[in-house]
């Protein structure tokens, strides 16, 4: 399936799993892309997306975040759809104390905090799939899933322009209170 893709602005801060976690999500979204006809990207949950700040204060704003939060586990717990284009398929992510607090606190730095809706999760296909296609997929996998993995750093993404134009421009290591 070929639809537009939505062309973004300016940057989002990312938490991309690592090691063999990260090789098989990357592998299924690159196998899901060619059975769909979508485009394929990195295995992410976004913190906060669609900043607007140019890069030196995005990468200072980011630096400041990763200096406050110290490394937490990400549980990934189930399986959903919805028809906005970038969670079109996805995992969600278990709303843990420290995700909700290192979003609020992203959203204070980046004066963003009259945006309360957070749902984090890790998108799998990207694009606009009709729901009887979603619905079918989501029975051949596994509804309910347990994948953990230890957050320790923060990904600064530019986000400009589409999908294969989209680049990492810092990485921050996450404090770490050991």
């Amino acid at each position: 399936m070929i639809s537009t893709e939505p062309q973004l602005d300016g940057y989002a801060i990312w938490f991309i799993p690592t090691g063999e976690l990260y090789k098989g999500l990357h592998r299924l979204i690159i196998d899901l892309s060619i059975k769909f006809k979508t485009p394929s990207f990195e295995p992410h949950i976004t913190l906060i997306g669609e900043i607007t700040e140019n890069e030196a204060t995005s990468i200072l704003y980011t630096a400041e975040i990763a200096s406050t939060i110290s490394h937490f586990d990400l549980e990934l717990d189930s399986i959903d759809y919805s028809d906005n284009y970038f969670k079109c398929f996805f995992l969600k992510a278990h709303k843990t104390k420290e995700l909700v607090q290192a979003n609020r606190y992203a959203r204070r730095i980046f004066n963003r905090e009259t945006e309360t809706q957070y749902i984090p999760h890790l998108s799998l296909i990207y694009g606009y799939l009709p729901e009887q296609e979603k619905v079918t997929l989501q029975n051949e996998m596994q509804k309910e899933i347990s994948i953990h993995f230890e957050v320790n750093s923060l990904h600064l993404i530019s986000i400009q322009g589409g999908i294969k134009n989209w680049h990492k421009v810092k990485e921050f290591p996450l404090y770490s209170s050991k």
